[in-house]
């Protein structure tokens, strides 16, 4: 089998109804078989999500990297692929989208990374056919948790587009100038590391599975006393997750001076979303070479590039590849630049700027969309054609900066 204007990502959040001890078991269990090494593999950076190789059961699959997921996780399609041992224990799970799914906890015999193996790795079992929807252009088997990574130490070349791994964290050592951040990491679950926002401070987890910068919640929002022109509201297809998406409201706000313990930033946008998680994704960290270091619950991040401040442009609303039925759809819509006549998230686009969308097969929407997106939200307008109710109505999209007012 096989995120992202603004908001889209994906984060599986779990509940069990096992016991604490059944479920610890799991995400601690496992072990690096390989003594006194370092490795360095390649990975494909796709909808701003590194993507790495694997080996299981002599078997080459494509995994997300994900810090943000505290246990790794297969397809259900997998499970009788692979050398794997069951740990006897079958849980209910919730996501981000509050939809609940049961799923079977499992000992992965040998997850091999490079040259390194790494055995008896806790994982769950689950369905992830809806993540086809993002990731309908590249072959996508499961995620690498925290609980595999914390084997280990791991470097983020973003620029090289490399991840290194060692057993001691000096064989990553760079002789830079860095920000080190404590991660609150313990001895299981993601890193999270201290953002500061007004005077109001809250943890947000280091999310390498989360492709955008900033993004909390909206209750955060208010905790801000922020002014509230800096806020643009906008409706989207968005919580990407094991099971699906939902609809939901977010509010983009405009933040002239945010703090990660000593780094200090300036003029960034942040999502602030109905039921949202606290994340620091690709899209911030991929200005920097970064380092975890697990054992020692650090985060080191040494400076690449220049960021620029930041601006929220937007057409009155967006679309994406639905790679289900290989369309293309409305998924986001905003309060405070709207068309005249609505046009409900989900529907079908049949034309854009003339040309025929409306009946490609999965390589050729692959193909259109990779070759043609950028140059589609470059220009300043955009002429669609939608259908909705079953009629067809040709409309044409204004560009417009929401952010800074």
């Amino acid at each position: 089998m096989v995120k992202k204007h603004i908001i889209l990502f994906f984060l599986v959040i779990i509940v069990v109804s096992c016991t604490p001890l059944k479920r610890l078991k799991t995400v601690t269990q496992g072990n690096v078989e390989a003594k006194n090494y370092y490795e360095e593999i390649p990975f494909t950076y796709y909808n701003g999500e590194i993507i790495i190789e694997v080996e299981i059961s002599s078997v080459k699959y494509h995994f997300v990297f994900d810090t943000g997921a505290d246990l790794t996780q297969i397809d259900d399609d997998l499970r009788n692929q692979i050398e794997h041992k069951s740990n006897k224990v079958s849980n209910t799970i919730t996501d981000a989208n509050n939809t609940k799914q049961k799923s079977e906890y499992i000992a992965i015999e040998n997850i091999k990374i490079g040259t390194i193996n790494f055995s008896n790795t806790g994982a769950f079992v689950s369905d992830l056919s809806h993540f086809d929807e993002m990731f309908g252009c590249l072959e996508f088997d499961g995620i690498i948790g925290s609980n595999l990574m914390r084997k280990s130490n791991w470097q983020i070349d973003y620029d090289q587009k490399v991840l290194r791994f060692t057993d001691e964290i000096s064989k990553l050592s760079t002789n830079e100038v860095v920000f080190a951040f404590k991660t609150h990491s313990g001895k299981y679950g993601p890193s999270k590391i201290n953002l500061e926002i007004n005077g109001q401070k809250e943890k947000f987890t280091f999310d390498t599975g989360y492709s955008g910068s900033f993004t909390s919640n909206l209750s955060f929002f208010k905790l801000l006393n922020s002014n509230e022109k800096l806020a643009s509201t906008s409706y989207n297809y968005s919580n990407f997750s094991a099971y699906g998406k939902t609809v939901v409201k977010a509010n983009s706000a405009y933040i002239p001076k945010l703090q990660i313990d000593d780094l200090k930033l300036h003029n960034k946008l942040i999502n602030f979303k109905e039921n949202g998680s606290n994340l620091i994704g690709n899209a911030f960290f991929q200005n920097y070479l970064v380092t975890l270091d697990w054992k020692n619950e650090r985060v080191y991040l040494a400076p690449r590039h220049e960021m620029e401040d930041e601006v929220l442009k937007s057409f009155e609303v967006l679309f994406a590849p639905d790679y289900t039925d290989n369309s293309i759809r409305i998924n986001s819509t905003w309060d405070d630049h709207q068309l005249k006549e609505k046009i409900e998230i989900g529907s079908k686009i049949s034309t854009i700027n003339s040309i025929n969308v409306a009946n490609f097969n999965k390589q050729e929407l692959c193909e259109y969309w990779n070759t043609e997106k950028k140059t589609i939200f470059n220009n300043d307008t955009i002429e669609i054609e939608v259908i909705q109710n079953g009629r067809a109505e040709k409309i044409v999209l204004t560009k417009k900066q929401l952010l800074p007012k």
